[in-house]
C-alpha cells in the first residue's frame, strides 16, 4: 500500500497544529529562520502568510536628509504587527531621537551603525541584547565620561567595534569607575584620538581578545602597547600620512597579516619593522601601499627587510603604488603595472 495518503494527512495535521500555536511562539520561532526558508513556509497557508511577511524585512536604514521625516516613516510601521524582525540598522544624520520608536523592531539586532545622530539615539543600545556589530561615527557627546557610561552599557555579546571622529562638548575626563568590560575581537578606528581614548587603563572596552585591529593614524606612542597588550592580534592595518607617525617598532612575533599605507617619503615603516631583531615572525601576507615617487628605491630596500630570516613563513606581498601629492598624475593602470613588477622583484629575490 502507498504511503503518500498517510504523508498527506500527516503534513495536513503537521500544518493545522502549527497554526494553532499562539501567534508570539510562531514568531518566536520563524526569526531564526533565513529568509528563504521564511519565504517557504509563507506559502504554505492564509496564516503562515501573514505571520511571516512581516519578518521579511531584515534591514533598515533612516536617514535625516530624506524628504521623508523619519517619524513619518515609524508612524506608517505603527501600523504594522510589532514583530522583532531587523537584524541590520543604519541611522544617519536623525536630528532627533527614535531610539523608544525602533525599539519594538530592533531587540534581535545584530548590527547598527549610529552615523551624524542625535546623540540621544545611541538608547536603544542596551536593549540589544545580541548585539554583535557596532559602528559610532561623528556623535557629539556631552562628555568623554558620558561615552565611558554608553560602552559600559553595551551588552556582553559585542565583539566588533569601530569608532571614528566622535567629538565632546567638555573634552576633560576623570578617573573612571570601571565595572565590566566588554570584549571586543574586531577594532576598527579613523584617528589617534579614537584609539587613545580606548587605550586607557579605565576604558570599559577590553582588548585583551582582539584578533584584529584597523587603526587609522594611530599614534607611535598607542601602536606598541596595542600590539604588546593583545596576546591574540594577529590581522593589523595602519594608515601613515605623516613622517612623526611612522611606529619606531613593534613586536612582529603574533602577526599573521599586516597592512600599512604609507604615504611618507621615503616609505620606511615596513621596511624599519622588518629590520629589527632576529627573532622569527609567523606573518604570513603582507600588503604595503606606498607613493609612486620613489618606488624603486623603496623596493631595494624591501627586498632587503623581507630576506632577513625572521620572513621565514610569509607567503604573499601585496604592493600598491598611491598618487603623489604632487601635479603630476599617473593613470591607475600604470601605477598597477608599477606594483606587479615590484611584486615580482620580490618573488625573484
Amino acid at each position: 500500500m502507498s504511503s503518500q495518503p498517510n504523508l498527506a494527512a500527516f503534513e495536513h495535521d503537521l500544518h493545522s497544529e502549527v497554526e494553532k500555536l499562539p501567534l508570539e511562539l510562531f514568531e518566536e520561532i520563524v526569526s531564526y529562520l533565513d529568509i528563504p526558508t521564511i519565504k517557504k513556509l509563507s506559502r504554505v497557508s492564509s496564516v503562515f502568510r501573514k505571520a511571516c511577511i512581516p519578518l521579511f524585512f531584515r534591514n533598515l536604514v533612516l536617514s535625516g536628509d530624506s524628504s521623508v521625516r523619519s517619524t513619518e516613516i515609524l508612524a506608517t510601521f505603527k501600523e504594522r504587527t510589532l514583530v522583532p524582525s531587523l537584524r541590520k540598522v543604519e541611522l544617519r544624520g536623525l536630528k532627533e531621537d527614535l531610539s523608544q520608536a525602533l525599539l519594538a523592531w530592533c531587540t534581535r539586532v545584530r548590527t547598527i551603525k549610529i552615523e551624524e545622530c542625535l546623540v540621544g539615539n545611541t538608547s536603544i543600545l542596551p536593549s540589544l541584547i545580541i548585539l554583535y556589530d557596532l559602528e559610532l561615527s561623528n556623535l557629539t557627546f556631552a562628555s568623554a565620561d558620558d561615552y565611558f557610561q554608553l560602552l559600559t552599557s553595551l551588552p556582553p555579546t559585542l565583539k566588533k567595534l569601530a569608532v571614528s571622529g566622535n567629538t565632546f562638548l567638555e573634552s576633560k575626563l576623570i578617573s573612571y569607575a570601571v565595572g565590566r568590560r566588554i570584549e571586543v575581537e574586531h577594532l576598527q578606528t579613523e584617528s589617534a584620538e579614537d584609539l587613545s581614548l580606548l587605550l586607557r587603563d579605565d576604558c570599559p572596552i577590553s582588548l585583551k581578545s582582539l584578533r584584529v585591529a584597523h587603526v587609522s593614524q594611530a599614534s607611535p606612542h598607542d601602536l606598541e602597547p596595542l600590539v604588546q597588550s593583545t596576546p591574540h592580534l594577529i590581522d593589523l592595518k595602519i594608515d601613515i600620512k605623516k613622517p612623526e607617525d611612522r611606529p619606531a617598532s613593534f613586536p612582529l612575533t603574533r602577526l599573521k597579516y599586516l597592512t600599512v599605507m604609507d604615504r611618507t617619503r621615503p616609505p620606511n615603516t615596513v621596511i624599519q619593522l622588518f629590520s629589527t631583531p632576529d627573532i622569527a615572525s609567523p606573518l604570513e601576507v603582507v600588503n604595503f601601499s606606498m607613493l609612486v615617487s620613489g618606488w624603486l628605491s623603496g623596493l631595494r630596500r624591501l627586498v632587503v627587510a623581507f630576506s632577513h630570516p625572521q620572513s621565514c613563513k610569509l607567503k604573499q606581498v601585496n604592493i600598491t603604488l598611491l598618487q603623489s601629492d604632487s601635479n603630476i598624475r599617473i593613470s591607475r593602470a600604470v601605477l598597477n603595472d608599477h606594483a606587479r613588477l615590484a611584486e615580482r622583484g620580490l618573488e625573484a629575490a
